[in-house]
């Protein structure tokens, strides 16, 4: 009876230490049992945050990509091996691959390819084989303002004080060679080469900007500025002749009479 007795408390106190061993391994990052990696429980892959983003081409996305690799309970997996791969625009991911933090986190910096439009990137979770994966989406739009050129309306001759016969026409793009609508032109005369209008003027979806130039009453050679900010001043020039094509007419001091020699009573106008 004793021995009965002694063998169904061993019994008891061996099942009550799996009960621990178990409820030790429940508090752990994965539901697994303890004897095995907790990266051998990874099963899923949850995106995060970084997911539908805007940015110009060529830069880095100012969210990073993040993804969060967990076991079949739904709890984070520590050391799990996630492989970023960019599928559709270019660009690049940094760093390509990582293994996840003890929250099950893995993150990483998009860098956007020099494509406009849609691009795509995918986050894959592998161990012996693909376990999940996880994708990002994101739109490239045209970058900073990089350079600003003349397309037409420099060299002109003109006469003085007159509009010359063209516009002047410049064009704003990134670095990528990508048209800029939405930039503010600014139009400037040089020294006694007369007008520009407008004095500021926004690109168009084009890229263009433009500006009629009346110039100056002296019959040099004139010049005028396109600018915008951070970018290189363009200028134009025109080479002014006199302006001899205008009519005189009169207004009075004609049909006078008097003494040879002497000074008419009214003056002469034009």
């Amino acid at each position: 009876m004793h021995r009965r007795t002694l063998q169904s408390t061993r019994a008891f106190v061996a099942t009550m230490a799996a009960v621990v061993v178990f409820a030790g391994c429940r508090d752990k990052a994965t539901t697994g049992p303890s004897h095995y990696a907790a990266k051998d429980f990874a099963s899923a892959l949850r995106s995060i945050s970084g997911d539908q983003q805007v940015g110009p081409v060529g830069a880095a996305l100012t969210q990073q990509l993040a993804v969060k690799v967990v076991d079949a309970g739904g709890l984070p997996v520590e050391g799990a091996s996630v492989t970023f791969s960019v599928r559709a625009g270019g660009g690049a991911v940094t760093p390509p691959a990582n293994t996840s933090a003890a929250n099950g986190l893995v993150y990483a910096v998009w860098t956007l390819g020099t494509s406009l439009g849609a691009q795509k990137v995918v986050a894959i979770l592998t161990n012996n084989y693909v376990l999940d994966s996880a994708s990002f989406s994101a739109t490239a739009t045209s970058g900073s303002p990089a350079t600003l050129v003349i397309v037409s309306g420099n060299s002109q001759s003109g006469r003085a004080g007159r509009q010359l016969a063209l516009p002047l026409v410049v064009k704003v793009a990134d670095q990528f060679g990508y048209v800029k609508s939405g930039v503010r032109v600014t139009w400037t005369p040089g020294g006694q080469s007369g007008t520009l209008a407008p004095v500021s003027d926004t690109t168009g979806a084009d890229g263009t900007a433009s500006a009629a130039w009346t110039v100056g009453t002296i019959a040099l050679p004139q010049s005028a500025a396109a600018s915008i900010a951070g970018v290189p001043v363009v200028q134009f020039n025109a080479m002014v002749s006199p302006d001899t094509g205008r009519l005189v007419s009169q207004v009075a001091g004609s049909d006078q009479t008097g003494p040879v020699s002497s000074v008419l009573p009214l003056p002469l106008r034009v």
